[in-house]
This record gives structure tokens, C-alpha cells and sequence, in this order.
């Protein structure tokens, strides 16, 4: 069996593992909630059946629609044509996408698709055949690559141009090099006991590990707003005068707009790809105003540090401000 079979196992079962352990923290919460308000758990654990359920379905059908959206078709990186794949009986058929769907370079052929396993197959000089999804012609070919945006390849699509953003998703990348590397043999064990190691050493100084670790592997782009927004809490909770257990409470209203720019700022992102999956990108193209390529150019980075402040900036004040104080109620007596 092919060890890319036990990489996707073990990937399989820890991902339904995550998911229940997260659905059980939810539920207790939900339900606990439910108690200090007087609901009943009943209708309660109906609802939560119900969110579970459509929430899976949606989610699973957008990621699937923007995985579509961002994908290209290409022949670089591995050598077209030239290597033989089994065709499974049940491979579905498709026409190549994006730069091969229009245009002078339109292939209007159907191709099997087969999805090429890790070290399955060797080219004409032994090297490993790179896995991925492949579009195979009758004889067995691989002629094109889909390149994914959740493992882009490449940069530049062909024949020019500049290929769809990549999904920047630490996590998934970071659990696949660790199940690799055991399943592999390859696993860096130095490296992980000298983390656990300085992980030991930061919280007997008085210093969160967890902090430290997400932002070492989530990247500078993530990691920068994520800081900005401790240094924002740090700085209101300072000027609120507010002590360490109601700190904690997360109820202040410097939170809850917090929360309101983590939805909003995935609802944006929801409706950046819709835009992207139904094509309507010229709609809100701003090229005639700021010319080609403005996306990369220093006018957009210095607009979008700008409205960054803004919203920094409308948070720290938020954030100074007292949360209301709950009107005590009048005691009866034999209260």
C-alpha cells in the first residue's frame, strides 16, 4: 500500500478527533449558558444538531466553490506528456481550465482525471513523478497539473500572467510535515525536543508558550495584526484601570468589536471569493483610476496600512471605555 494511503488516515482521524473535541467544548458552553438563562436544553441540543449540520454543508461547499475559483491548469513542473498513469474505471472526465478554457490556447478536449499519489510513478529518468490532480488523455498521459490553491506550484500561470492567490493555511501544512515526518521516518525529533524544551522553560518565566508558538508558525503577515491587537488590550485595560479578573471576563466592549472585525473580516472574505468564483472581478476593477498592476503598487499598500489605523485606532477607543455596570436589584425582604 502506498504510504501516502496512511498520511491521509491518520490526517482523517485527526481531523474527526479535532472536530469532536471542539463540537463537545461548544456544546458545554452552549448548554451552560442555556442554564443561567433559564432555556431548555432540549430545544437546545436541537439547535445545536441543526448548526452543526448546515454549518458543514456550507462551509464544505464554499471551501470546495473558492478551491475552484483559484485553481489553474498548467503544464510546468512536471514533464507533460511524457509519463503513463493508470486511468481508474471511475475517473470522471473534464475539460482543462483557466489559461486552456478561451481564447487561442482553448483545448475543448475531455480528460480523465487521476489523482497521482506521492513517489507512485518515476519519469523517464527516475525521478519521482510529483503528486497532484492530473488531466490524462486516453493513452494514459499526464498532460495537465491542476494547481490548487491550497498547494500552489506555481507562481505564474502559462503563457503569462499572474496565478490566483494562494490559500495561506498554516496549520493543514504544519500537521502534514509532522505526520509525514513520523509515518516517514523523517521527523526532525531534535528540533521538536528543543521546542518542547523552550516551551518548559517560557512558562516557568512567567511567559504564555502558546503565544509564542502560534506566532512563530503562523507567519509576520498574521502575526503582526495579532500583536497590534494584544498591544491595543494591553494599553485599554491599562487607561480603563481594569483589574486582572475582569481583564479576563471578556465582556468589555473593546471585545465584543473585536469580534465584530473577526466576523467582518471573514464575511469580506466571503464575498472577495464570491466575487472571484462568479467572475465579476471587473466590476470592482480600480485599474482606470490607479492603473495596471495597482494591486502591488506602494498607493494600495499605504491606502490599506491607512485603514488599518482607522480601525486601530476606533478600537482603542472603544476599548477605554467602562463596560455598563448591571443595576443591582432591590432586595425583599427574607432576601
Amino acid at each position: 500500500m502506498n504510504p501516502s494511503v496512511f498520511t491521509l488516515t491518520a490526517l482523517s482521524i485527526a481531523a474527526v478527533v479535532c472536530i469532536a473535541s471542539s463540537n463537545g467544548g461548544t456544546t458545554s458552553q452552549d448548554l451552560k449558558t442555556g442554564y443561567l438563562v433559564g432555556s431548555t436544553p432540549k430545544y437546545q441540543q436541537y439547535a445545536i444538531l441543526f448548526g452543526a449540520l448546515t454549518s458543514a454543508v456550507a462551509i464544505g461547499g464554499v471551501l470546495l466553490l473558492m478551491n475552484s475559483a483559484q485553481s489553474h491548469y498548467t503544464k510546468k513542473g512536471f514533464p507533460s506528456g511524457e509519463v503513463k498513469v493508470e486511468i481508474p474505471k471511475d475517473a470522471p472526465r473534464e475539460k482543462p481550465g483557466r489559461p486552456y478554457n478561451a481564447g487561442e490556447h482553448l483545448d475543448d478536449k475531455e480528460y480523465h482525471v487521476v489523482h497521482v499519489l506521492e513517489g507512485q510513478y518515476k519519469d523517464a529518468k527516475g525521478n519521482p513523478f510529483p503528486a497532484g490532480r492530473y488531466l490524462v488523455d486516453d493513452a494514459g498521459r499526464a498532460i495537465y497539473r491542476t494547481d490548487v490553491p491550497i498547494d500552489r506550484k506555481q507562481d505564474e500561470m502559462d503563457f503569462g500572467g499572474k496565478a490566483p492567490e494562494k490559500f495561506k493555511a498554516a496549520q493543514p501544512q504544519l500537521f502534514s510535515l509532522i505526520i509525514k515526518g513520523i509515518l516517514g521516518g523523517t521527523l526532525e525529533w531534535n528540533l521538536i525536543i528543543a521546542g518542547a524544551l523552550i516551551a518548559v522553560a517560557l512558562e516557568l518565566l512567567g511567559v504564555s508558550s502558546l503565544a509564542v508558538a502560534v506566532g512563530m508558525y503562523l507567519g509576520l503577515d498574521n502575526a503582526t495584526p495579532i500583536f497590534v491587537g494584544g498591544m491595543l488590550r494591553w494599553a485599554t485595560d491599562r487607561l480603563r484601570g481594569a483589574s486582572a479578573s475582569e481583564a479576563e471576563t471578556e465582556t468589555s466592549p473593546g471585545v465584543l468589536l473585536s469580534s465584530g472585525y473577526i466576523a467582518g473580516g471573514t464575511l469580506c472574505g466571503l464575498f472577495i471569493a464570491l466575487v472571484a468564483i462568479t467572475g465579476a472581478t471587473k466590476i470592482f476593477d480600480l485599474s482606470g483610476y490607479f492603473g495596471e498592476g495597482y494591486e502591488d503598487s506602494a498607493t494600495a499598500k499605504l491606502i490599506a496600512v491607512a485603514v488599518f489605523l482607522v480601525m486601530a485606532a476606533v478600537l482603542f477607543y472603544i476599548g477605554s471605555k467602562k463596560s455598563p455596570e448591571i443595576e443591582e436589584q432591590p432586595k425583599t425582604l427574607g432576601a
